[in-house]
């Protein structure tokens, strides 16, 4: 009888260390999964249209205008280049961005999907539908494209650069 409960302990044990050893992997693998979906690839191939916009701020009535720029083809390809190669230490996932947003760029995909990349004077923040079934938002440090962003806001704040303020 005691090699009979003791087999069943062993058994048990073997049981529990199994269960435990599968929910370790797969939650290592749904995170490692998570974080590589943040940080997908963005090919050139895929954008169909691209829109810059920034927040002018001035004296005249109303205070706030916003201004479309024209991107080129070179601009493009930078923005492209510096978002991918962000590495994953410098991602962080968000649940929402702020609202003092000063200049945003969407590039609207073939796939009838939008990546969003916005900026506030600190940080820049990305917005995604093309990854999951929902938006997937997360802020990246990316000195060349926050130095990008502000060449492009210089003197947007009533005829001043607020960048150096």
């Amino acid at each position: 009888m005691r090699w009979g409960n003791t087999i069943i302990k062993i058994q048990k044990t073997h049981i529990i260390t199994v269960v435990l050893l599968l929910v370790a992997y797969f939650s290592y693998q749904y995170l490692n999964q998570k974080n590589e979906q943040l940080n997908k690839e963005i090919s050139i191939n895929q954008i169909k249209s691209t829109q810059m916009t920034k927040a002018v701020y001035s004296h005249k009535t109303p205070n706030i205008t916003f201004v479309d720029i024209k991107l080129t083809n070179e601009q493009i390809n930078k923005i492209v280049g510096w978002i991918n190669s962000v590495p994953e230490s410098s991602i962080i996932e968000l649940h929402q961005t702020p609202s003092n947003i000063s200049a945003g760029i969407a590039f609207r995909l073939h796939s009838r999907r939008d990546i969003t990349i916005q900026y506030d004077l600190e940080q820049i923040y990305i917005t995604r539908t093309d990854i999951k079934n929902k938006d997937t938002k997360y802020s990246i440090v990316q000195n060349e494209l926050k130095s990008f962003f502000d060449e492009q806001l210089k003197g947007f704040y009533y005829g001043k650069d607020k960048v150096n303020e």
